[in-house]
């Protein structure tokens, strides 16, 4: 093998495993979220909701805080006890839909019950967005 062609596989299989050049797929990013929450990593499950969806989460657990109860941030609200953590085994993850920075997938859990979940393309990263009833932003 010539030392150009050499070269160019090289330069190729590196830039093939570099950071940034292969973007994560919709699925992976929302497998990584459930992940995280199961493992009780809330830094890493928080930063996995679209910017939208984590505003629209801290005003609405804002509006929910009782007179008098001590402001907490909204991702210790939101991953402290059982509340996220109780998630389904999932068992498949389709894409339903993709066009442009937006997807729509099909969840299928351990109970063989489908929902669907948008993820939104975000700083290079595809992100959870939930429609949060009661507050700004959501459904």
């Amino acid at each position: 093998m010539s030392l150009l062609r050499f070269s160019t596989l090289f330069l190729l299989a590196l830039l093939a495993l570099a950071p940034g050049c292969r973007r994560e797929t919709p699925e992976a990013a929302f497998k990584a979220f459930v992940t995280a929450v199961r493992a009780g990593d809330r830094d890493v499950a928080w930063d996995a909701f679209s910017k939208q969806t984590r505003g629209a989460l801290e005003s609405y657990l804002a509006q929910q805080r009782g007179p008098g109860s001590p402001e907490r941030p909204a991702k210790d609200v939101l991953f402290d006890g059982q509340l996220l953590s109780s998630m389904r085994e999932i068992l498949y993850v389709d894409v339903l839909t993709q066009s442009g920075g937006r997807a729509v997938l099909e969840i299928v859990d351990e109970n063989e019950e489908k929902q669907q979940v948008t993820m939104v393309l975000e700083d290079e990263r595809w992100r959870v967005e939930l429609p949060i009833p009661g507050a700004a932003g959501g459904a």
